[in-house]
């Protein structure tokens, strides 16, 4: 009797061996695997879908050019958006974020900002010259770049491990871009141009 437990015992300890090899093996692979070491104190921020990227004017005035006030001219552009680099809300950024950033850029095909940023300290004032009488549209504007990073935590102790504390959202924008339209001028839906031209409602 006392062999047959054994033996019994034996058995059960080799199924279930067997069983969590079996769930070992068959389980799915983790969808959020470590990023890295982790062993400075701090956070690390990954970008987790892709970016979205849109238009944004942030300067613009409409001007209507005459017969004989064609020339040089200095105009002074109204700001009409502010657009900053943030993350989870915040402009302050961390060198963390900014390694974000820039794997963003890469991601989008473009260069984007990296560091603590606002539109707001472009100049308003531009100097063109206009040839032609003509209705123009002066703009300064950039592509925004928004998304959601995953954020994990690191307390900087031998062998600690990763903590996720969820996702949190994000926003670049690309280097500023600036030009003049008029009615006559094509350009591809959803570009800044096209954004521009349609300040003149042609």
């Amino acid at each position: 009797m006392i062999r047959w437990k054994r033996h019994a015992l034996r058995l059960a300890t080799v199924l279930t061996v067997a069983a969590c090899a079996a769930v070992a093996v068959t389980a799915p692979a983790s969808a959020d695997p470590p990023p890295g070491s982790c062993d400075v104190k701090g956070f690390y921020e990954e970008t987790t879908q892709p970016a979205e990227v849109s238009p944004a004017l942030t300067h613009v005035v409409t001007i209507q050019v005459s017969a004989g006030t064609t020339g040089e001219r200095t105009t002074t552009l109204t700001r009409v958006r502010t657009v900053s680099t943030t993350i989870s809300g915040s402009v302050e950024i961390s060198a963390a974020a900014g390694a974000l950033f820039a794997k963003v850029g890469v991601k989008v095909g473009f260069s984007v900002q990296t560091t603590k940023s606002t539109t707001d300290t472009e100049s308003t004032t531009m100097k063109w010259n206009f040839n032609v009488p003509g209705y123009y549209a002066v703009y300064k504007g950039a592509r925004v770049v928004q998304g959601m990073a995953k954020k994990w935590g690191c307390v900087g102790a031998v062998r600690s491990p990763w903590v996720l504390y969820g996702t949190v959202p994000y926003q670049t924008y690309s280097n500023i871009e600036e030009g003049v339209v008029t009615c006559a001028d094509t350009f591809p839906v959803g570009s800044l141009r096209d954004l521009a031209r349609r300040q003149l409602a042609c």
